[in-house]
């Protein structure tokens, strides 16, 4: 089922004499139907290629992330290259918005750029897998670096005032503007996953641009934008206490000396995020949950401290986050193949990341011993106490068989639990929901081998209704196949390889091979596998129908 496989495609830009700025390279050929695919692509994102910086130091590289038409988005690092007006080197990682929400800010981190100096394409990390897990270090590395960020706060604290506002932040390194946009992110998504979009570019002069945060070197002038001044701007009075309360837990699972290992950290994040979304209620607006947070948390928004910039909502031609959120849910998508690449023909996409599908909002973490998250204890004394209330437990809490470190006062996660959760799901939907925490996490080669035989034997797994298959798909992979531990190797491709073809058919079978670095001969592997298997299950039946006649 190759078609169910998410595409992103890479395309480098320069300046061609006499012809603007072309595709000098793209992973995607260059004749007939996959010419016309390159044109489109240039088409959308040509108004994001230029890298103007006039009278300003341009920093050594900047990087843009842009929904496009229709269901595109497109992930840019851009170089400067002595041309005040922009006409630079660009490199392009295009897809479908859900195959890209999640990685465009870890992107900011990754090695494999292409450059001017490069005969060609650098990256060998060219399809949608090996770039997921590419990526996936890079996720805690943010995260940690955002909590050194003393500006942090300000904008936590804008963003909390006016969560769906689009905003230009002036005075940000832009090596560190990606960083702040993750903890942001990361903060607002635990209240409300999908309530905005979170598109970005780290530097730009020319303040057209059509993206929710915009970094800066110089103030703007007056414009359908909220402004936040790095140098003079505080924290808004009104939300003071509820940005010191959610950056304190964000800083507990992050900061720097936290030694925790991070497979430990990431378990902390995800009970914190879990306990800040029961505290914010189930309310129609992310304005409504931010306060009803701050009420259960007894750290109330102060109305009365307001002010005129935080309240006044701006009337533009411009749309909002949550406004432009709504439209890419609803906007139709009858577009042929040439104009929709990376979706089927009816125009949804085939597949996408399934973090920006969690309920937890995070990507794996490494982690630093054999021993599974259940075998370590809570060293952390410093976490936060929420006051009484009452709860609805849908389940009993399973045994204390060892705890990852308390967060808010909310019982601790244990890998244990999300292991029980994945085992007593009552349905699929629920199994393949307790899986994604799971795959938050870089455990050793033991544990992932373990977690793949409870996922083989489930019937239901091996019965997945097809549409279910690109998400599930997405998640063991991620388990199986994420960067392994130092000395460890990663499972065994072939029988793996085998389950997806006897079950699920063609084309998965494929993809774990690569993933798995098996040569190409593993195919014939696997089919004389699947061939065993089924000569014996055959066998096996022929020998109860014997023992039945006799």
């Amino acid at each position: 089922m190759t078609d169910e496989i998410p595409r992103v495609d890479h395309l480098l830009f320069d300046l061609a004499e006499g012809e603007g700025i072309q595709v000098k390279e793209s992973s995607i050929p260059s004749g007939g139907r996959d010419g016309a695919l390159r044109g489109l692509w240039r088409r959308q994102v040509s108004p994001y290629l230029r890298l103007k910086y006039d009278d300003v130091n341009p920093p050594p590289e900047a990087f843009t992330y842009a929904h496009l038409e229709s269901t595109n988005a497109t992930v840019l690092r851009k170089l400067p290259d002595g041309s005040t007006t922009g006409r630079t080197f660009s490199h392009a990682i295009v897809g479908t918005v859900r195959a890209l929400d999640d990685l465009a800010l870890p992107l900011t981190r990754w090695p494999d750029w292409s450059s001017k100096s490069d005969s060609g394409i650098a990256s060998a990390n060219h399809t949608y897998d090996e770039l997921r897990i590419a990526v996936v270090p890079f996720v805690a590395e943010l995260r940690m670096d955002a909590t050194k960020l003393p500006t942090l706060p300000v904008l936590l604290g804008r963003v909390l005032a006016a969560p769906t506002a689009l905003f230009t932040v002036v005075g940000m390194d832009p090596a560190d503007a990606p960083a702040a946009v993750m903890a942001v992110r990361d903060i607002l998504t635990a209240f409300d996953r999908d309530y905005r979009t979170w598109t970005f570019s780290t530097f730009e002069t020319e303040l057209d641009v059509r993206l929710d945060f915009v970094f800066t070197p110089n103030a703007p002038g007056p414009g359908a934008r909220q402004v936040i001044d790095l140098a003079t701007d505080k924290v808004p009075a009104s939300h003071e206490s509820i940005t010191t309360k959610l950056l304190d837990s964000y800083r507990l699972s992050w900061r720097h000396d936290n030694e925790s290992p991070l497979t430990e950290r990431e378990m902390q994040w995800i009970a914190t995020a879990r306990a800040i979304r029961e505290d914010s209620g189930a309310g129609p607006t992310i304005e409504d949950r931010i306060r009803t947070f701050a009420k259960v948390r007894h750290v109330p928004i102060d109305l009365s401290l307001v002010t005129e910039q935080e309240t006044t909502e701006q009337e533009t031609t411009e749309p909002s986050a949550k406004h432009r959120k709504d439209e890419e849910s609803t906007e139709t998508t009858e577009t042929t193949e040439a104009t929709e690449p990376g979706t089927t023909e009816s125009g949804t996409t085939e597949s996408g990341t399934t973090e920006s599908e969690t309920d937890e909002t995070t990507t794996m973490a490494s982690a630093e011993s054999t021993e599974t998250p259940a075998d370590t204890e809570d060293s952390t004394s410093t976490a936060e106490t929420p006051a009484p209330q009452e709860k609805t437990e849908t389940t009993a809490p399973p045994p204390d068989t060892g705890t990852t470190p308390q967060s808010d006062g909310k019982d601790p996660i244990r890998f244990s639990d999300l292991m029980n959760a994945f085992h007593t799901a009552r349905d699929v939907d629920q199994a393949i929901g307790a899986l994604i925490p799971i795959s938050n996490l870089l455990v050793a080669l033991d544990v992932r081998l373990k977690i793949w035989r409870s996922i083989s034997l489930r019937p239901d797994f091996q019965a997945l209704p097809p549409e279910l298959r690109p998400q599930a798909f997405d998640i063991v992979v991620t388990i199986l196949f994420a960067p392994p531990m130092t000395g460890q190797p990663l499972p065994d491709g072939v029988p793996i390889a085998a389950w997806f073809a006897k079950n699920w058919g063609q084309g998965y079978d494929k993809r774990v091979l690569e993933l798995a670095g098996v040569r190409p001969d593993g195919n014939s592997k696997v089919l004389l596998f699947v061939t065993i298997n089924i000569v014996v299950s055959v066998l096996v039946l022929l020998f109860v129908l014997i023992h039945l006649v006799g």
